[in-house]
């Protein structure tokens, strides 16, 4: 056992993806001045209820993948919350229509692509502090969003009878 520890260097804290969500929604709260707290508490949750889901039917390991996991999901619940359109975690690579589709297999329960129902100029703020709350390029937020879609769309096949 002492071996472990200092194998570790006493390090017994492993941020998991709870954590990495409770962190990104403080800080979101924080850089958007409290002005979306409502809004923000809700993304918050449901980020941490898709995680929860993930673990739940975990499909392969998700070591050294927590923060980009719930940037992920911080991103697409900002989208189910209509404060973002889904063009802004769209990876360069692929066309609209591809990622519009993975994103609805991901979602059941949603039946068209989510339209913002801020102004522009404000989703462009919440898409900015998104980016400095993550701490993220657009591209790494982008990729964190693939991966989540990709991983609720693998979970969503095991949990179907």
């Amino acid at each position: 056992e002492i071996n472990m520890l200092h194998a570790v260097k006493w390090k017994l804290f492993q941020p998991s993806v709870d954590s990495w969500i409770s962190k990104l929604g403080a800080r979101l709260r924080v850089l958007v001045h409290e002005n979306f707290s409502d809004m923000v508490n809700w993304v918050t949750d449901q980020s941490i209820f898709v995680a929860r889901f993930l673990v739940m039917w975990r499909t392969r390991s998700d070591s050294g993948c927590a923060k980009a996991l719930a940037c992920g999901s911080f991103g697409l619940n900002l989208v189910l919350g209509r404060m973002l359109p889904l063009e802004v975690l769209r990876p360069r690579h692929m066309q609209v229509d591809e990622w519009e589709h993975l994103f609805l297999e991901s979602q059941p329960q949603v039946g068209n692509i989510p339209q913002p129902d801020l102004p522009f100029e404000l989703q462009k703020v919440i898409h900015h502090a998104l980016l400095r709350a993550t701490n993220s390029s657009t591209e790494e937020l982008r990729q964190a969003s693939l991966l989540t879609v990709d991983r609720l769309r693998a979970a969503l096949r095991l949990a179907r009878p």
